[in-house]
């Protein structure tokens, strides 16, 4: 559709191309119920999440190691949080409720979003890595981990180093998206641009005798010419970088780790007789990663999967509900982590269960204090009488 320059000026956002729609191979219903069912998951992971964070910032639990999971804890809860509202904001729109960040806060907003989710993805990916080598370290070089990871000042470097890294590399995303605005035709009319209709601007098309009257319709945030027709940035930058970066060299790193973290923790197996209850807190934590990178690894193979097929086929190649499943195992993968250390680490347990019985202990005191107060007011007025 040609736009004439009054419809193209009534809103500060260019009008959204009128795309034709591909005939619909998928079930909107199907596609709804998976991706309230990743809202769900996502939801009870973030409290997860936060018990998480509560109980690895506690005293016993400091360490370098538990700097990253703490790093990682807040990684996967941004991940989380971002796809709450993108997923929810779907299915919403899915029951005719259109509450897209970009109608409702703002484009930017929403452009910040999925910029952060990006963000997120990448920073997990690296700082399992480098929970995969910290674990290394202390497995296979007992006595170089002290001069790689020496206090939690250091470790906390990492982290901040792995963020800036993530941040650049997906900054050119931010480039990929720009903002338009829906106008709808109403009906034919004759009225002039300074009228209204239910308090809503309108503006006719001046370019023909019978002019349509539009009204400012959805506000999105579409992918630009970047990522359509750029064929180099494609190639290079969303396909080769993107799925060497972000998904063939922490894989294979965290595999080759684990793989010589469970040798390691195999030798030392043979010796537990031997071992100290340090050492055995040691294997207990390194046990929980590995089962952590276990859950990473065929969540985010699967995505790589879906990488490669949509660039090289295209993106209707890949059916819209299996992109709604690689969706959720990311989902369960950022959401799962809370379960694993109560599962796999005894240390974490001790520390959780010392949370919740000291705040209930807590709460007995108090009430008991606020008692015995209580019962002392009531003998003193009785003397007094």
């Amino acid at each position: 559709m040609n736009y004439s320059k009054e419809v193209w000026d009534m809103s500060k956002y260019q009008p959204c191309p009128q795309l034709q729609a591909p005939p619909s191979t998928y079930d909107p219903w199907r596609v709804f119920i998976v991706n309230n069912v990743i809202v769900l998951i996502s939801f009870l992971g973030l409290i997860g999440n936060v018990i998480s964070g509560i109980v690895l910032s506690m005293p016993q639990m400091r360490s370098s190691y538990g700097l990253l999971l703490t790093a990682l804890t807040v990684s996967d809860s941004i991940q989380l949080l971002s796809g709450i509202v993108m997923y929810g904001a779907q299915s919403l729109w899915y029951c005719g409720i259109t509450l897209t960040p970009a109608n409702t806060v703002g484009p930017t907003f929403s452009k910040l979003l999925s910029m952060i989710g990006y963000v997120a993805y990448t920073a997990s990916a690296y700082l399992t890595a480098l929970l995969s080598f910290e674990r290394y370290t202390a497995i296979c070089w007992p006595f170089k981990a002290l001069r790689i990871f020496p206090t939690k000042r250091r470790s906390f470097y990492y982290v901040i180093g792995v963020s800036a890294y993530a941040i650049l590399f997906n900054l050119p995303k931010w480039f990929e998206t720009t903002t338009c605005q829906d106008r709808i035709p109403i009906r034919n009319s004759s009225l002039t641009p300074d009228k209204t209709i239910e308090g809503r601007n309108l503006l006719v098309n001046s370019s023909s005798d019978e002019e349509p009257v539009f009204t400012l319709g959805e506000i999105k945030v579409i992918y630009n010419e970047l990522y359509n027709y750029n064929l180099a940035y494609r190639l290079f930058y969303l396909f080769l970088a993107n799925f060497l970066i972000n998904f063939v060299i922490p894989l294979v790193v965290i595999i080759i780790l684990n793989i010589r973290i469970y040798n390691g923790m195999r030798r030392t197996t043979q010796l537990r007789q031997l071992l100290t209850v340090g050492q055995i807190n040691e294997n207990s934590i390194t046990l929980m990663l590995v089962v952590v990178v276990g859950i990473f690894c065929a969540s985010h193979m699967w995505f790589a999967v879906k990488i490669v097929i949509q660039q090289i086929w295209g993106k209707q190649s890949f059916p819209k509900v299996l992109i709604g499943v690689t969706n959720f195992l990311l989902a369960f993968n950022a959401s799962i982590n809370f379960v694993i250390y109560c599962l796999c680490g005894s240390k974490f347990r001790q520390q959780l269960s010392l949370l919740f019985t000291c705040s209930k202990s807590e709460r007995f005191s108090n009430k008991s204090k606020y008692d015995g107060n209580r019962s002392v007011r009531t003998e003193t007025e009785k003397i007094h009488l």
